[in-house]
């Protein structure tokens, strides 16, 4: 068994073995809403707009990349057969230049600005490079550069931490691993005050959900997956957060090899019962 690089995942995904084991992992634009601009829901719904995630999965991260629809990841946990995000799913992390011109231009207006000019922080690896190079030739380009300017700092990942949990950044390409195969492990990091909101996005109708599914509800399995089912639609809705990737693992696996459970949160391979099949 090997994990794959991008370039590796290209070359040997017709190869028998090539498999993409599904990750609890999601990366996300987060923005920081201490600033004025990045308060104005129209000025997040833009930018996310603005971003072709389609092309951003296949062109840029490459095989085994899925576009998110919502921030919890695809595969982390299902409900009487129903995977969390299928039925969490919103239109709101769709593309469309049109629509994040107009909401753009409306939330300048709505802070007396003309034009935005902003640092994108992300991690200083070749992926993280390409990623933020990517977003911001997107946003000047659908966006306009005389309306726009997106400058970039790519740091060391600790640097990239350290800031962000400073609140020492304009936007920056996040990311969060499950730590266990339930939805409340991304949820609950975006209800007010919580260590990990980096971005201080704040929603107290969010805030009750997911306090709900904490505590009220959590004997209720079905009436606390409705919580957190209506947290993520107004979390997407409201742009709290934008996701942007799903990045699951790509992988060489000898085809005579069976019985591998692979999870997707948590220690991510059980060997208990592997076995070699001639």
């Amino acid at each position: 068994m090997s994990q794959l690089s991008t370039e590796q995942a290209r070359q040997l995904n017709k190869k028998p073995g090539f498999t993409v084991e599904k990750s609890g992992q999601m990366t996300y634009l987060e923005f920081n809403q201490k600033q004025a601009a990045f308060k104005n829901t129209k000025i997040r719904q833009a930018l996310s707009l603005a971003i072709n995630r389609k092309q951003l999965a296949g062109k840029i991260m490459g095989e085994g990349t899925e576009i998110p629809t919502g921030i919890v990841p695809n595969g982390l946990a299902k409900n009487n057969g129903t995977d969390f995000s299928k039925e969490a799913k919103t239109d709101d992390l769709r593309y469309s230049e049109s629509e994040a011109k107009r909401l753009f231009n409306e939330g300048l207006a709505e802070i007396g600005q003309s034009k935005l000019r902003f640092t994108l922080l992300g991690a200083d690896t070749d992926q993280s490079k390409d990623v933020t190079a990517y977003i911001q030739s997107h946003l000047e380009q659908h966006l306009g550069p005389d309306k726009i300017r997106v400058d970039v700092s790519n740091v060391p990942l600790k640097t990239r931490l350290s800031r962000s949990r400073a609140g020492n950044f304009d936007a920056v390409v996040a990311n969060w691993v499950a730590d266990y195969t339930d939805p409340i492990s991304f949820m609950e990091l975006f209800t007010t005050g919580n260590e990990y909101n980096d971005g201080s996005w704040s929603n107290s109708q969010y805030d009750e959900l997911i306090k709900a599914a904490k505590t009220t509800d959590v004997a209720d399995p079905d009436k606390r997956w409705n919580d957190m089912i209506k947290a993520s639609k107004i979390l997407s809705k409201d742009m709290g957060v934008s996701p942007l990737y799903q990045q699951n693992s790509p992988e060489m696996i000898r085809p005579k090899v069976k019985g591998l459970i692979v999870n997707s949160a948590g220690a991510m391979y059980n060997y208990k019962n592997v076995h070699i099949e001639e």
